[in-house]
């Protein structure tokens, strides 16, 4: 028989009032009633804590707790609580820190909710080395101990940091290893979206599409307790894909999901800048700029600089706006300082992309130049490669040197699948243009026709 839920009122009420953009009254709300629950003798199961504060890998309404979980919610669950709360909301980023590490240096910091809680508002709150040291810890004493949920608790978040640090390999062979082993189930869902992140950054997109079908992942998600995070990742493999519409729609869904859930901090997520890449790759300019400008203003709310380092480089590169450098040495000072090294390394290696295609050649050496660093540091083959290719294709002699951006951008529209009259109507040019654009590129790079497109590194347009 299912637990009764006492919070079912609660819960209701706190969705209207996110529904009506009152986030900080639901939040607030919903930490009243975690203390109300603590007063309880009769103790509180995990699913009554379901959906008061949005956490990635929490627990769902309806939840019947396995045998022996039945428990009082300690109060350093309930500071942790109000850590990810604060974070969701864009409250104050010391407020924030401050709660997560009072409750990871209590003596009850070892339990699973409080510990999963408050390492991920110290992720979002940028503070990457403090979580991936909690997380080395507690893997080690997760070791030790007989608690199934603590082990797979400690093991996951100790790869996700791992991948928000740019260590993909690593991150790929603990997910990997802990899928194969067996995930708690509550963790499962959010697990494979996180392996397929780290497989897409690492090239290895067939591996993650196919983790994503046996998980029974590519459909709608309406029974997927963390949709965002899986329609997050699923959109980032169709970006990488070259299917930039289906990215735009799965972001967008993704940024539904989280503001239903009163989660407007793009440092959770950071899915308005994805989908403005994407709204930007098929022409729906006005839509990709308005996204990341609404990016740009959410992030510098909160003040934290990965959130703002991605959200300018993304608004950059949608507006042109980089040639001066100051937009991109902002953003990169940003992300260094955040420690977001995958980040940073996407940042040097689009900004390089897009400068050696405005034909300033040596800065754009320069700015790929550091995203090898990176790549090589993470021990990353796959953006080694890339990149080593693109400084060819964009150094003295490289055949891209001889491509305009017309060029590319007829022939990236080509790569999509659109036809040459959609392509004509799409930028506003005629027939024949597109025709000597496309033969141009095919002459200029030696390929034969639209299938050797693929293997084009097309420069952010």
């Amino acid at each position: 028989m299912p637990p009764v839920d006492r919070l079912a009122p609660n819960r209701g009420a706190l969705a209207e009032l996110a529904r009506l953009g009152r986030w900080s009254e639901a939040n607030n709300a919903a930490l009243e009633a975690v203390r109300l629950l603590q007063s309880e003798p009769t103790g509180v199961i995990a699913a009554e804590l379901a959906d008061l504060v949005y956490v990635a890998g929490g627990p769902r309404p309806g939840q019947s707790p396995p045998a022996g979980e039945r428990l009082i919610v300690p109060d350093e669950r309930a500071i942790a609580m109000q850590a990810l709360s604060v974070v969701n909301r864009i409250g104050e980023l010391d407020e924030a820190v401050e709660a997560a590490e009072t409750a990871l240096s209590s003596p009850g910091r070892w339990e699973v909710g409080t510990f999963w809680y408050a390492v991920l508002a110290l992720v979002y709150a940028d503070q990457l080395e403090s979580a991936r040291e909690h997380c080395a810890r507690a893997v080690h004493n997760a070791s030790r101990s007989s608690s199934e949920r603590h082990r797979h608790a400690a093991a996951v978040l100790h790869a996700r940091v791992a991948f928000l640090t740019g260590d993909s390999v690593t991150a790929a062979n603990r997910f990997t290893g802990l899928l194969a082993a067996g995930v708690h189930s509550q963790q499962h869902g959010l697990a494979v979206a996180w392996t397929v992140a780290a497989l897409v950054d690492l090239g290895a997109l067939e591996d993650a599409g196919d983790l994503l079908r046996r998980n029974g992942l590519t459909g709608p998600l309406e029974d997927e307790g963390d949709r965002a995070e899986v329609l997050w990742s699923r959109g980032l493999l169709h970006e990488a894909v070259d299917r930039p519409q289906a990215a735009f729609e799965d972001f967008m869904a993704c940024g539904r999901e989280l503001l239903k859930r009163s989660v407007i901090n793009p440092a959770v997520i950071p899915w308005r800048s994805a989908a403005a890449r994407n709204a930007y790759a098929v022409e729906r300019r006005d839509i990709s700029l308005a996204l990341a400008r609404e990016e740009v203003v959410e992030a510098n709310r909160w003040g934290a600089p990965n959130p703002i380092g991605r959200a300018l480089g993304v608004d950059a590169l949608i507006t042109d706006s980089y040639e001066g450098v100051d937009p991109l040495h902002t953003a990169a000072a940003l992300l260094e300082t955040g420690g977001a090294n995958a980040d940073l390394r996407a940042l040097w290696y689009d900004f390089g992309a897009k400068l050696s295609l405005d034909r300033h050649f040596a800065e754009g050496e320069q700015a790929l130049s550091a995203a090898r660093d990176l790549a090589a540091r993470s021990r990353n083959r796959f953006w080694v490669d890339r990149i080593d290719t693109a400084l060819r294709n964009w150094g003295e002699g490289g055949s891209y040197r001889e491509l305009s951006r017309q060029d590319f951008r007829v022939a990236y529209l080509a790569r999509l699948g659109f036809g040459n009259k959609d392509i004509a109507g799409r930028l506003h040019v005629s027939l024949r243009t597109v025709e000597l654009c496309l033969s141009t590129v095919y002459r200029k790079l030696g390929i034969a026709g639209r299938g050797g497109l693929r293997s084009v590194l097309f420069p952010p347009l």
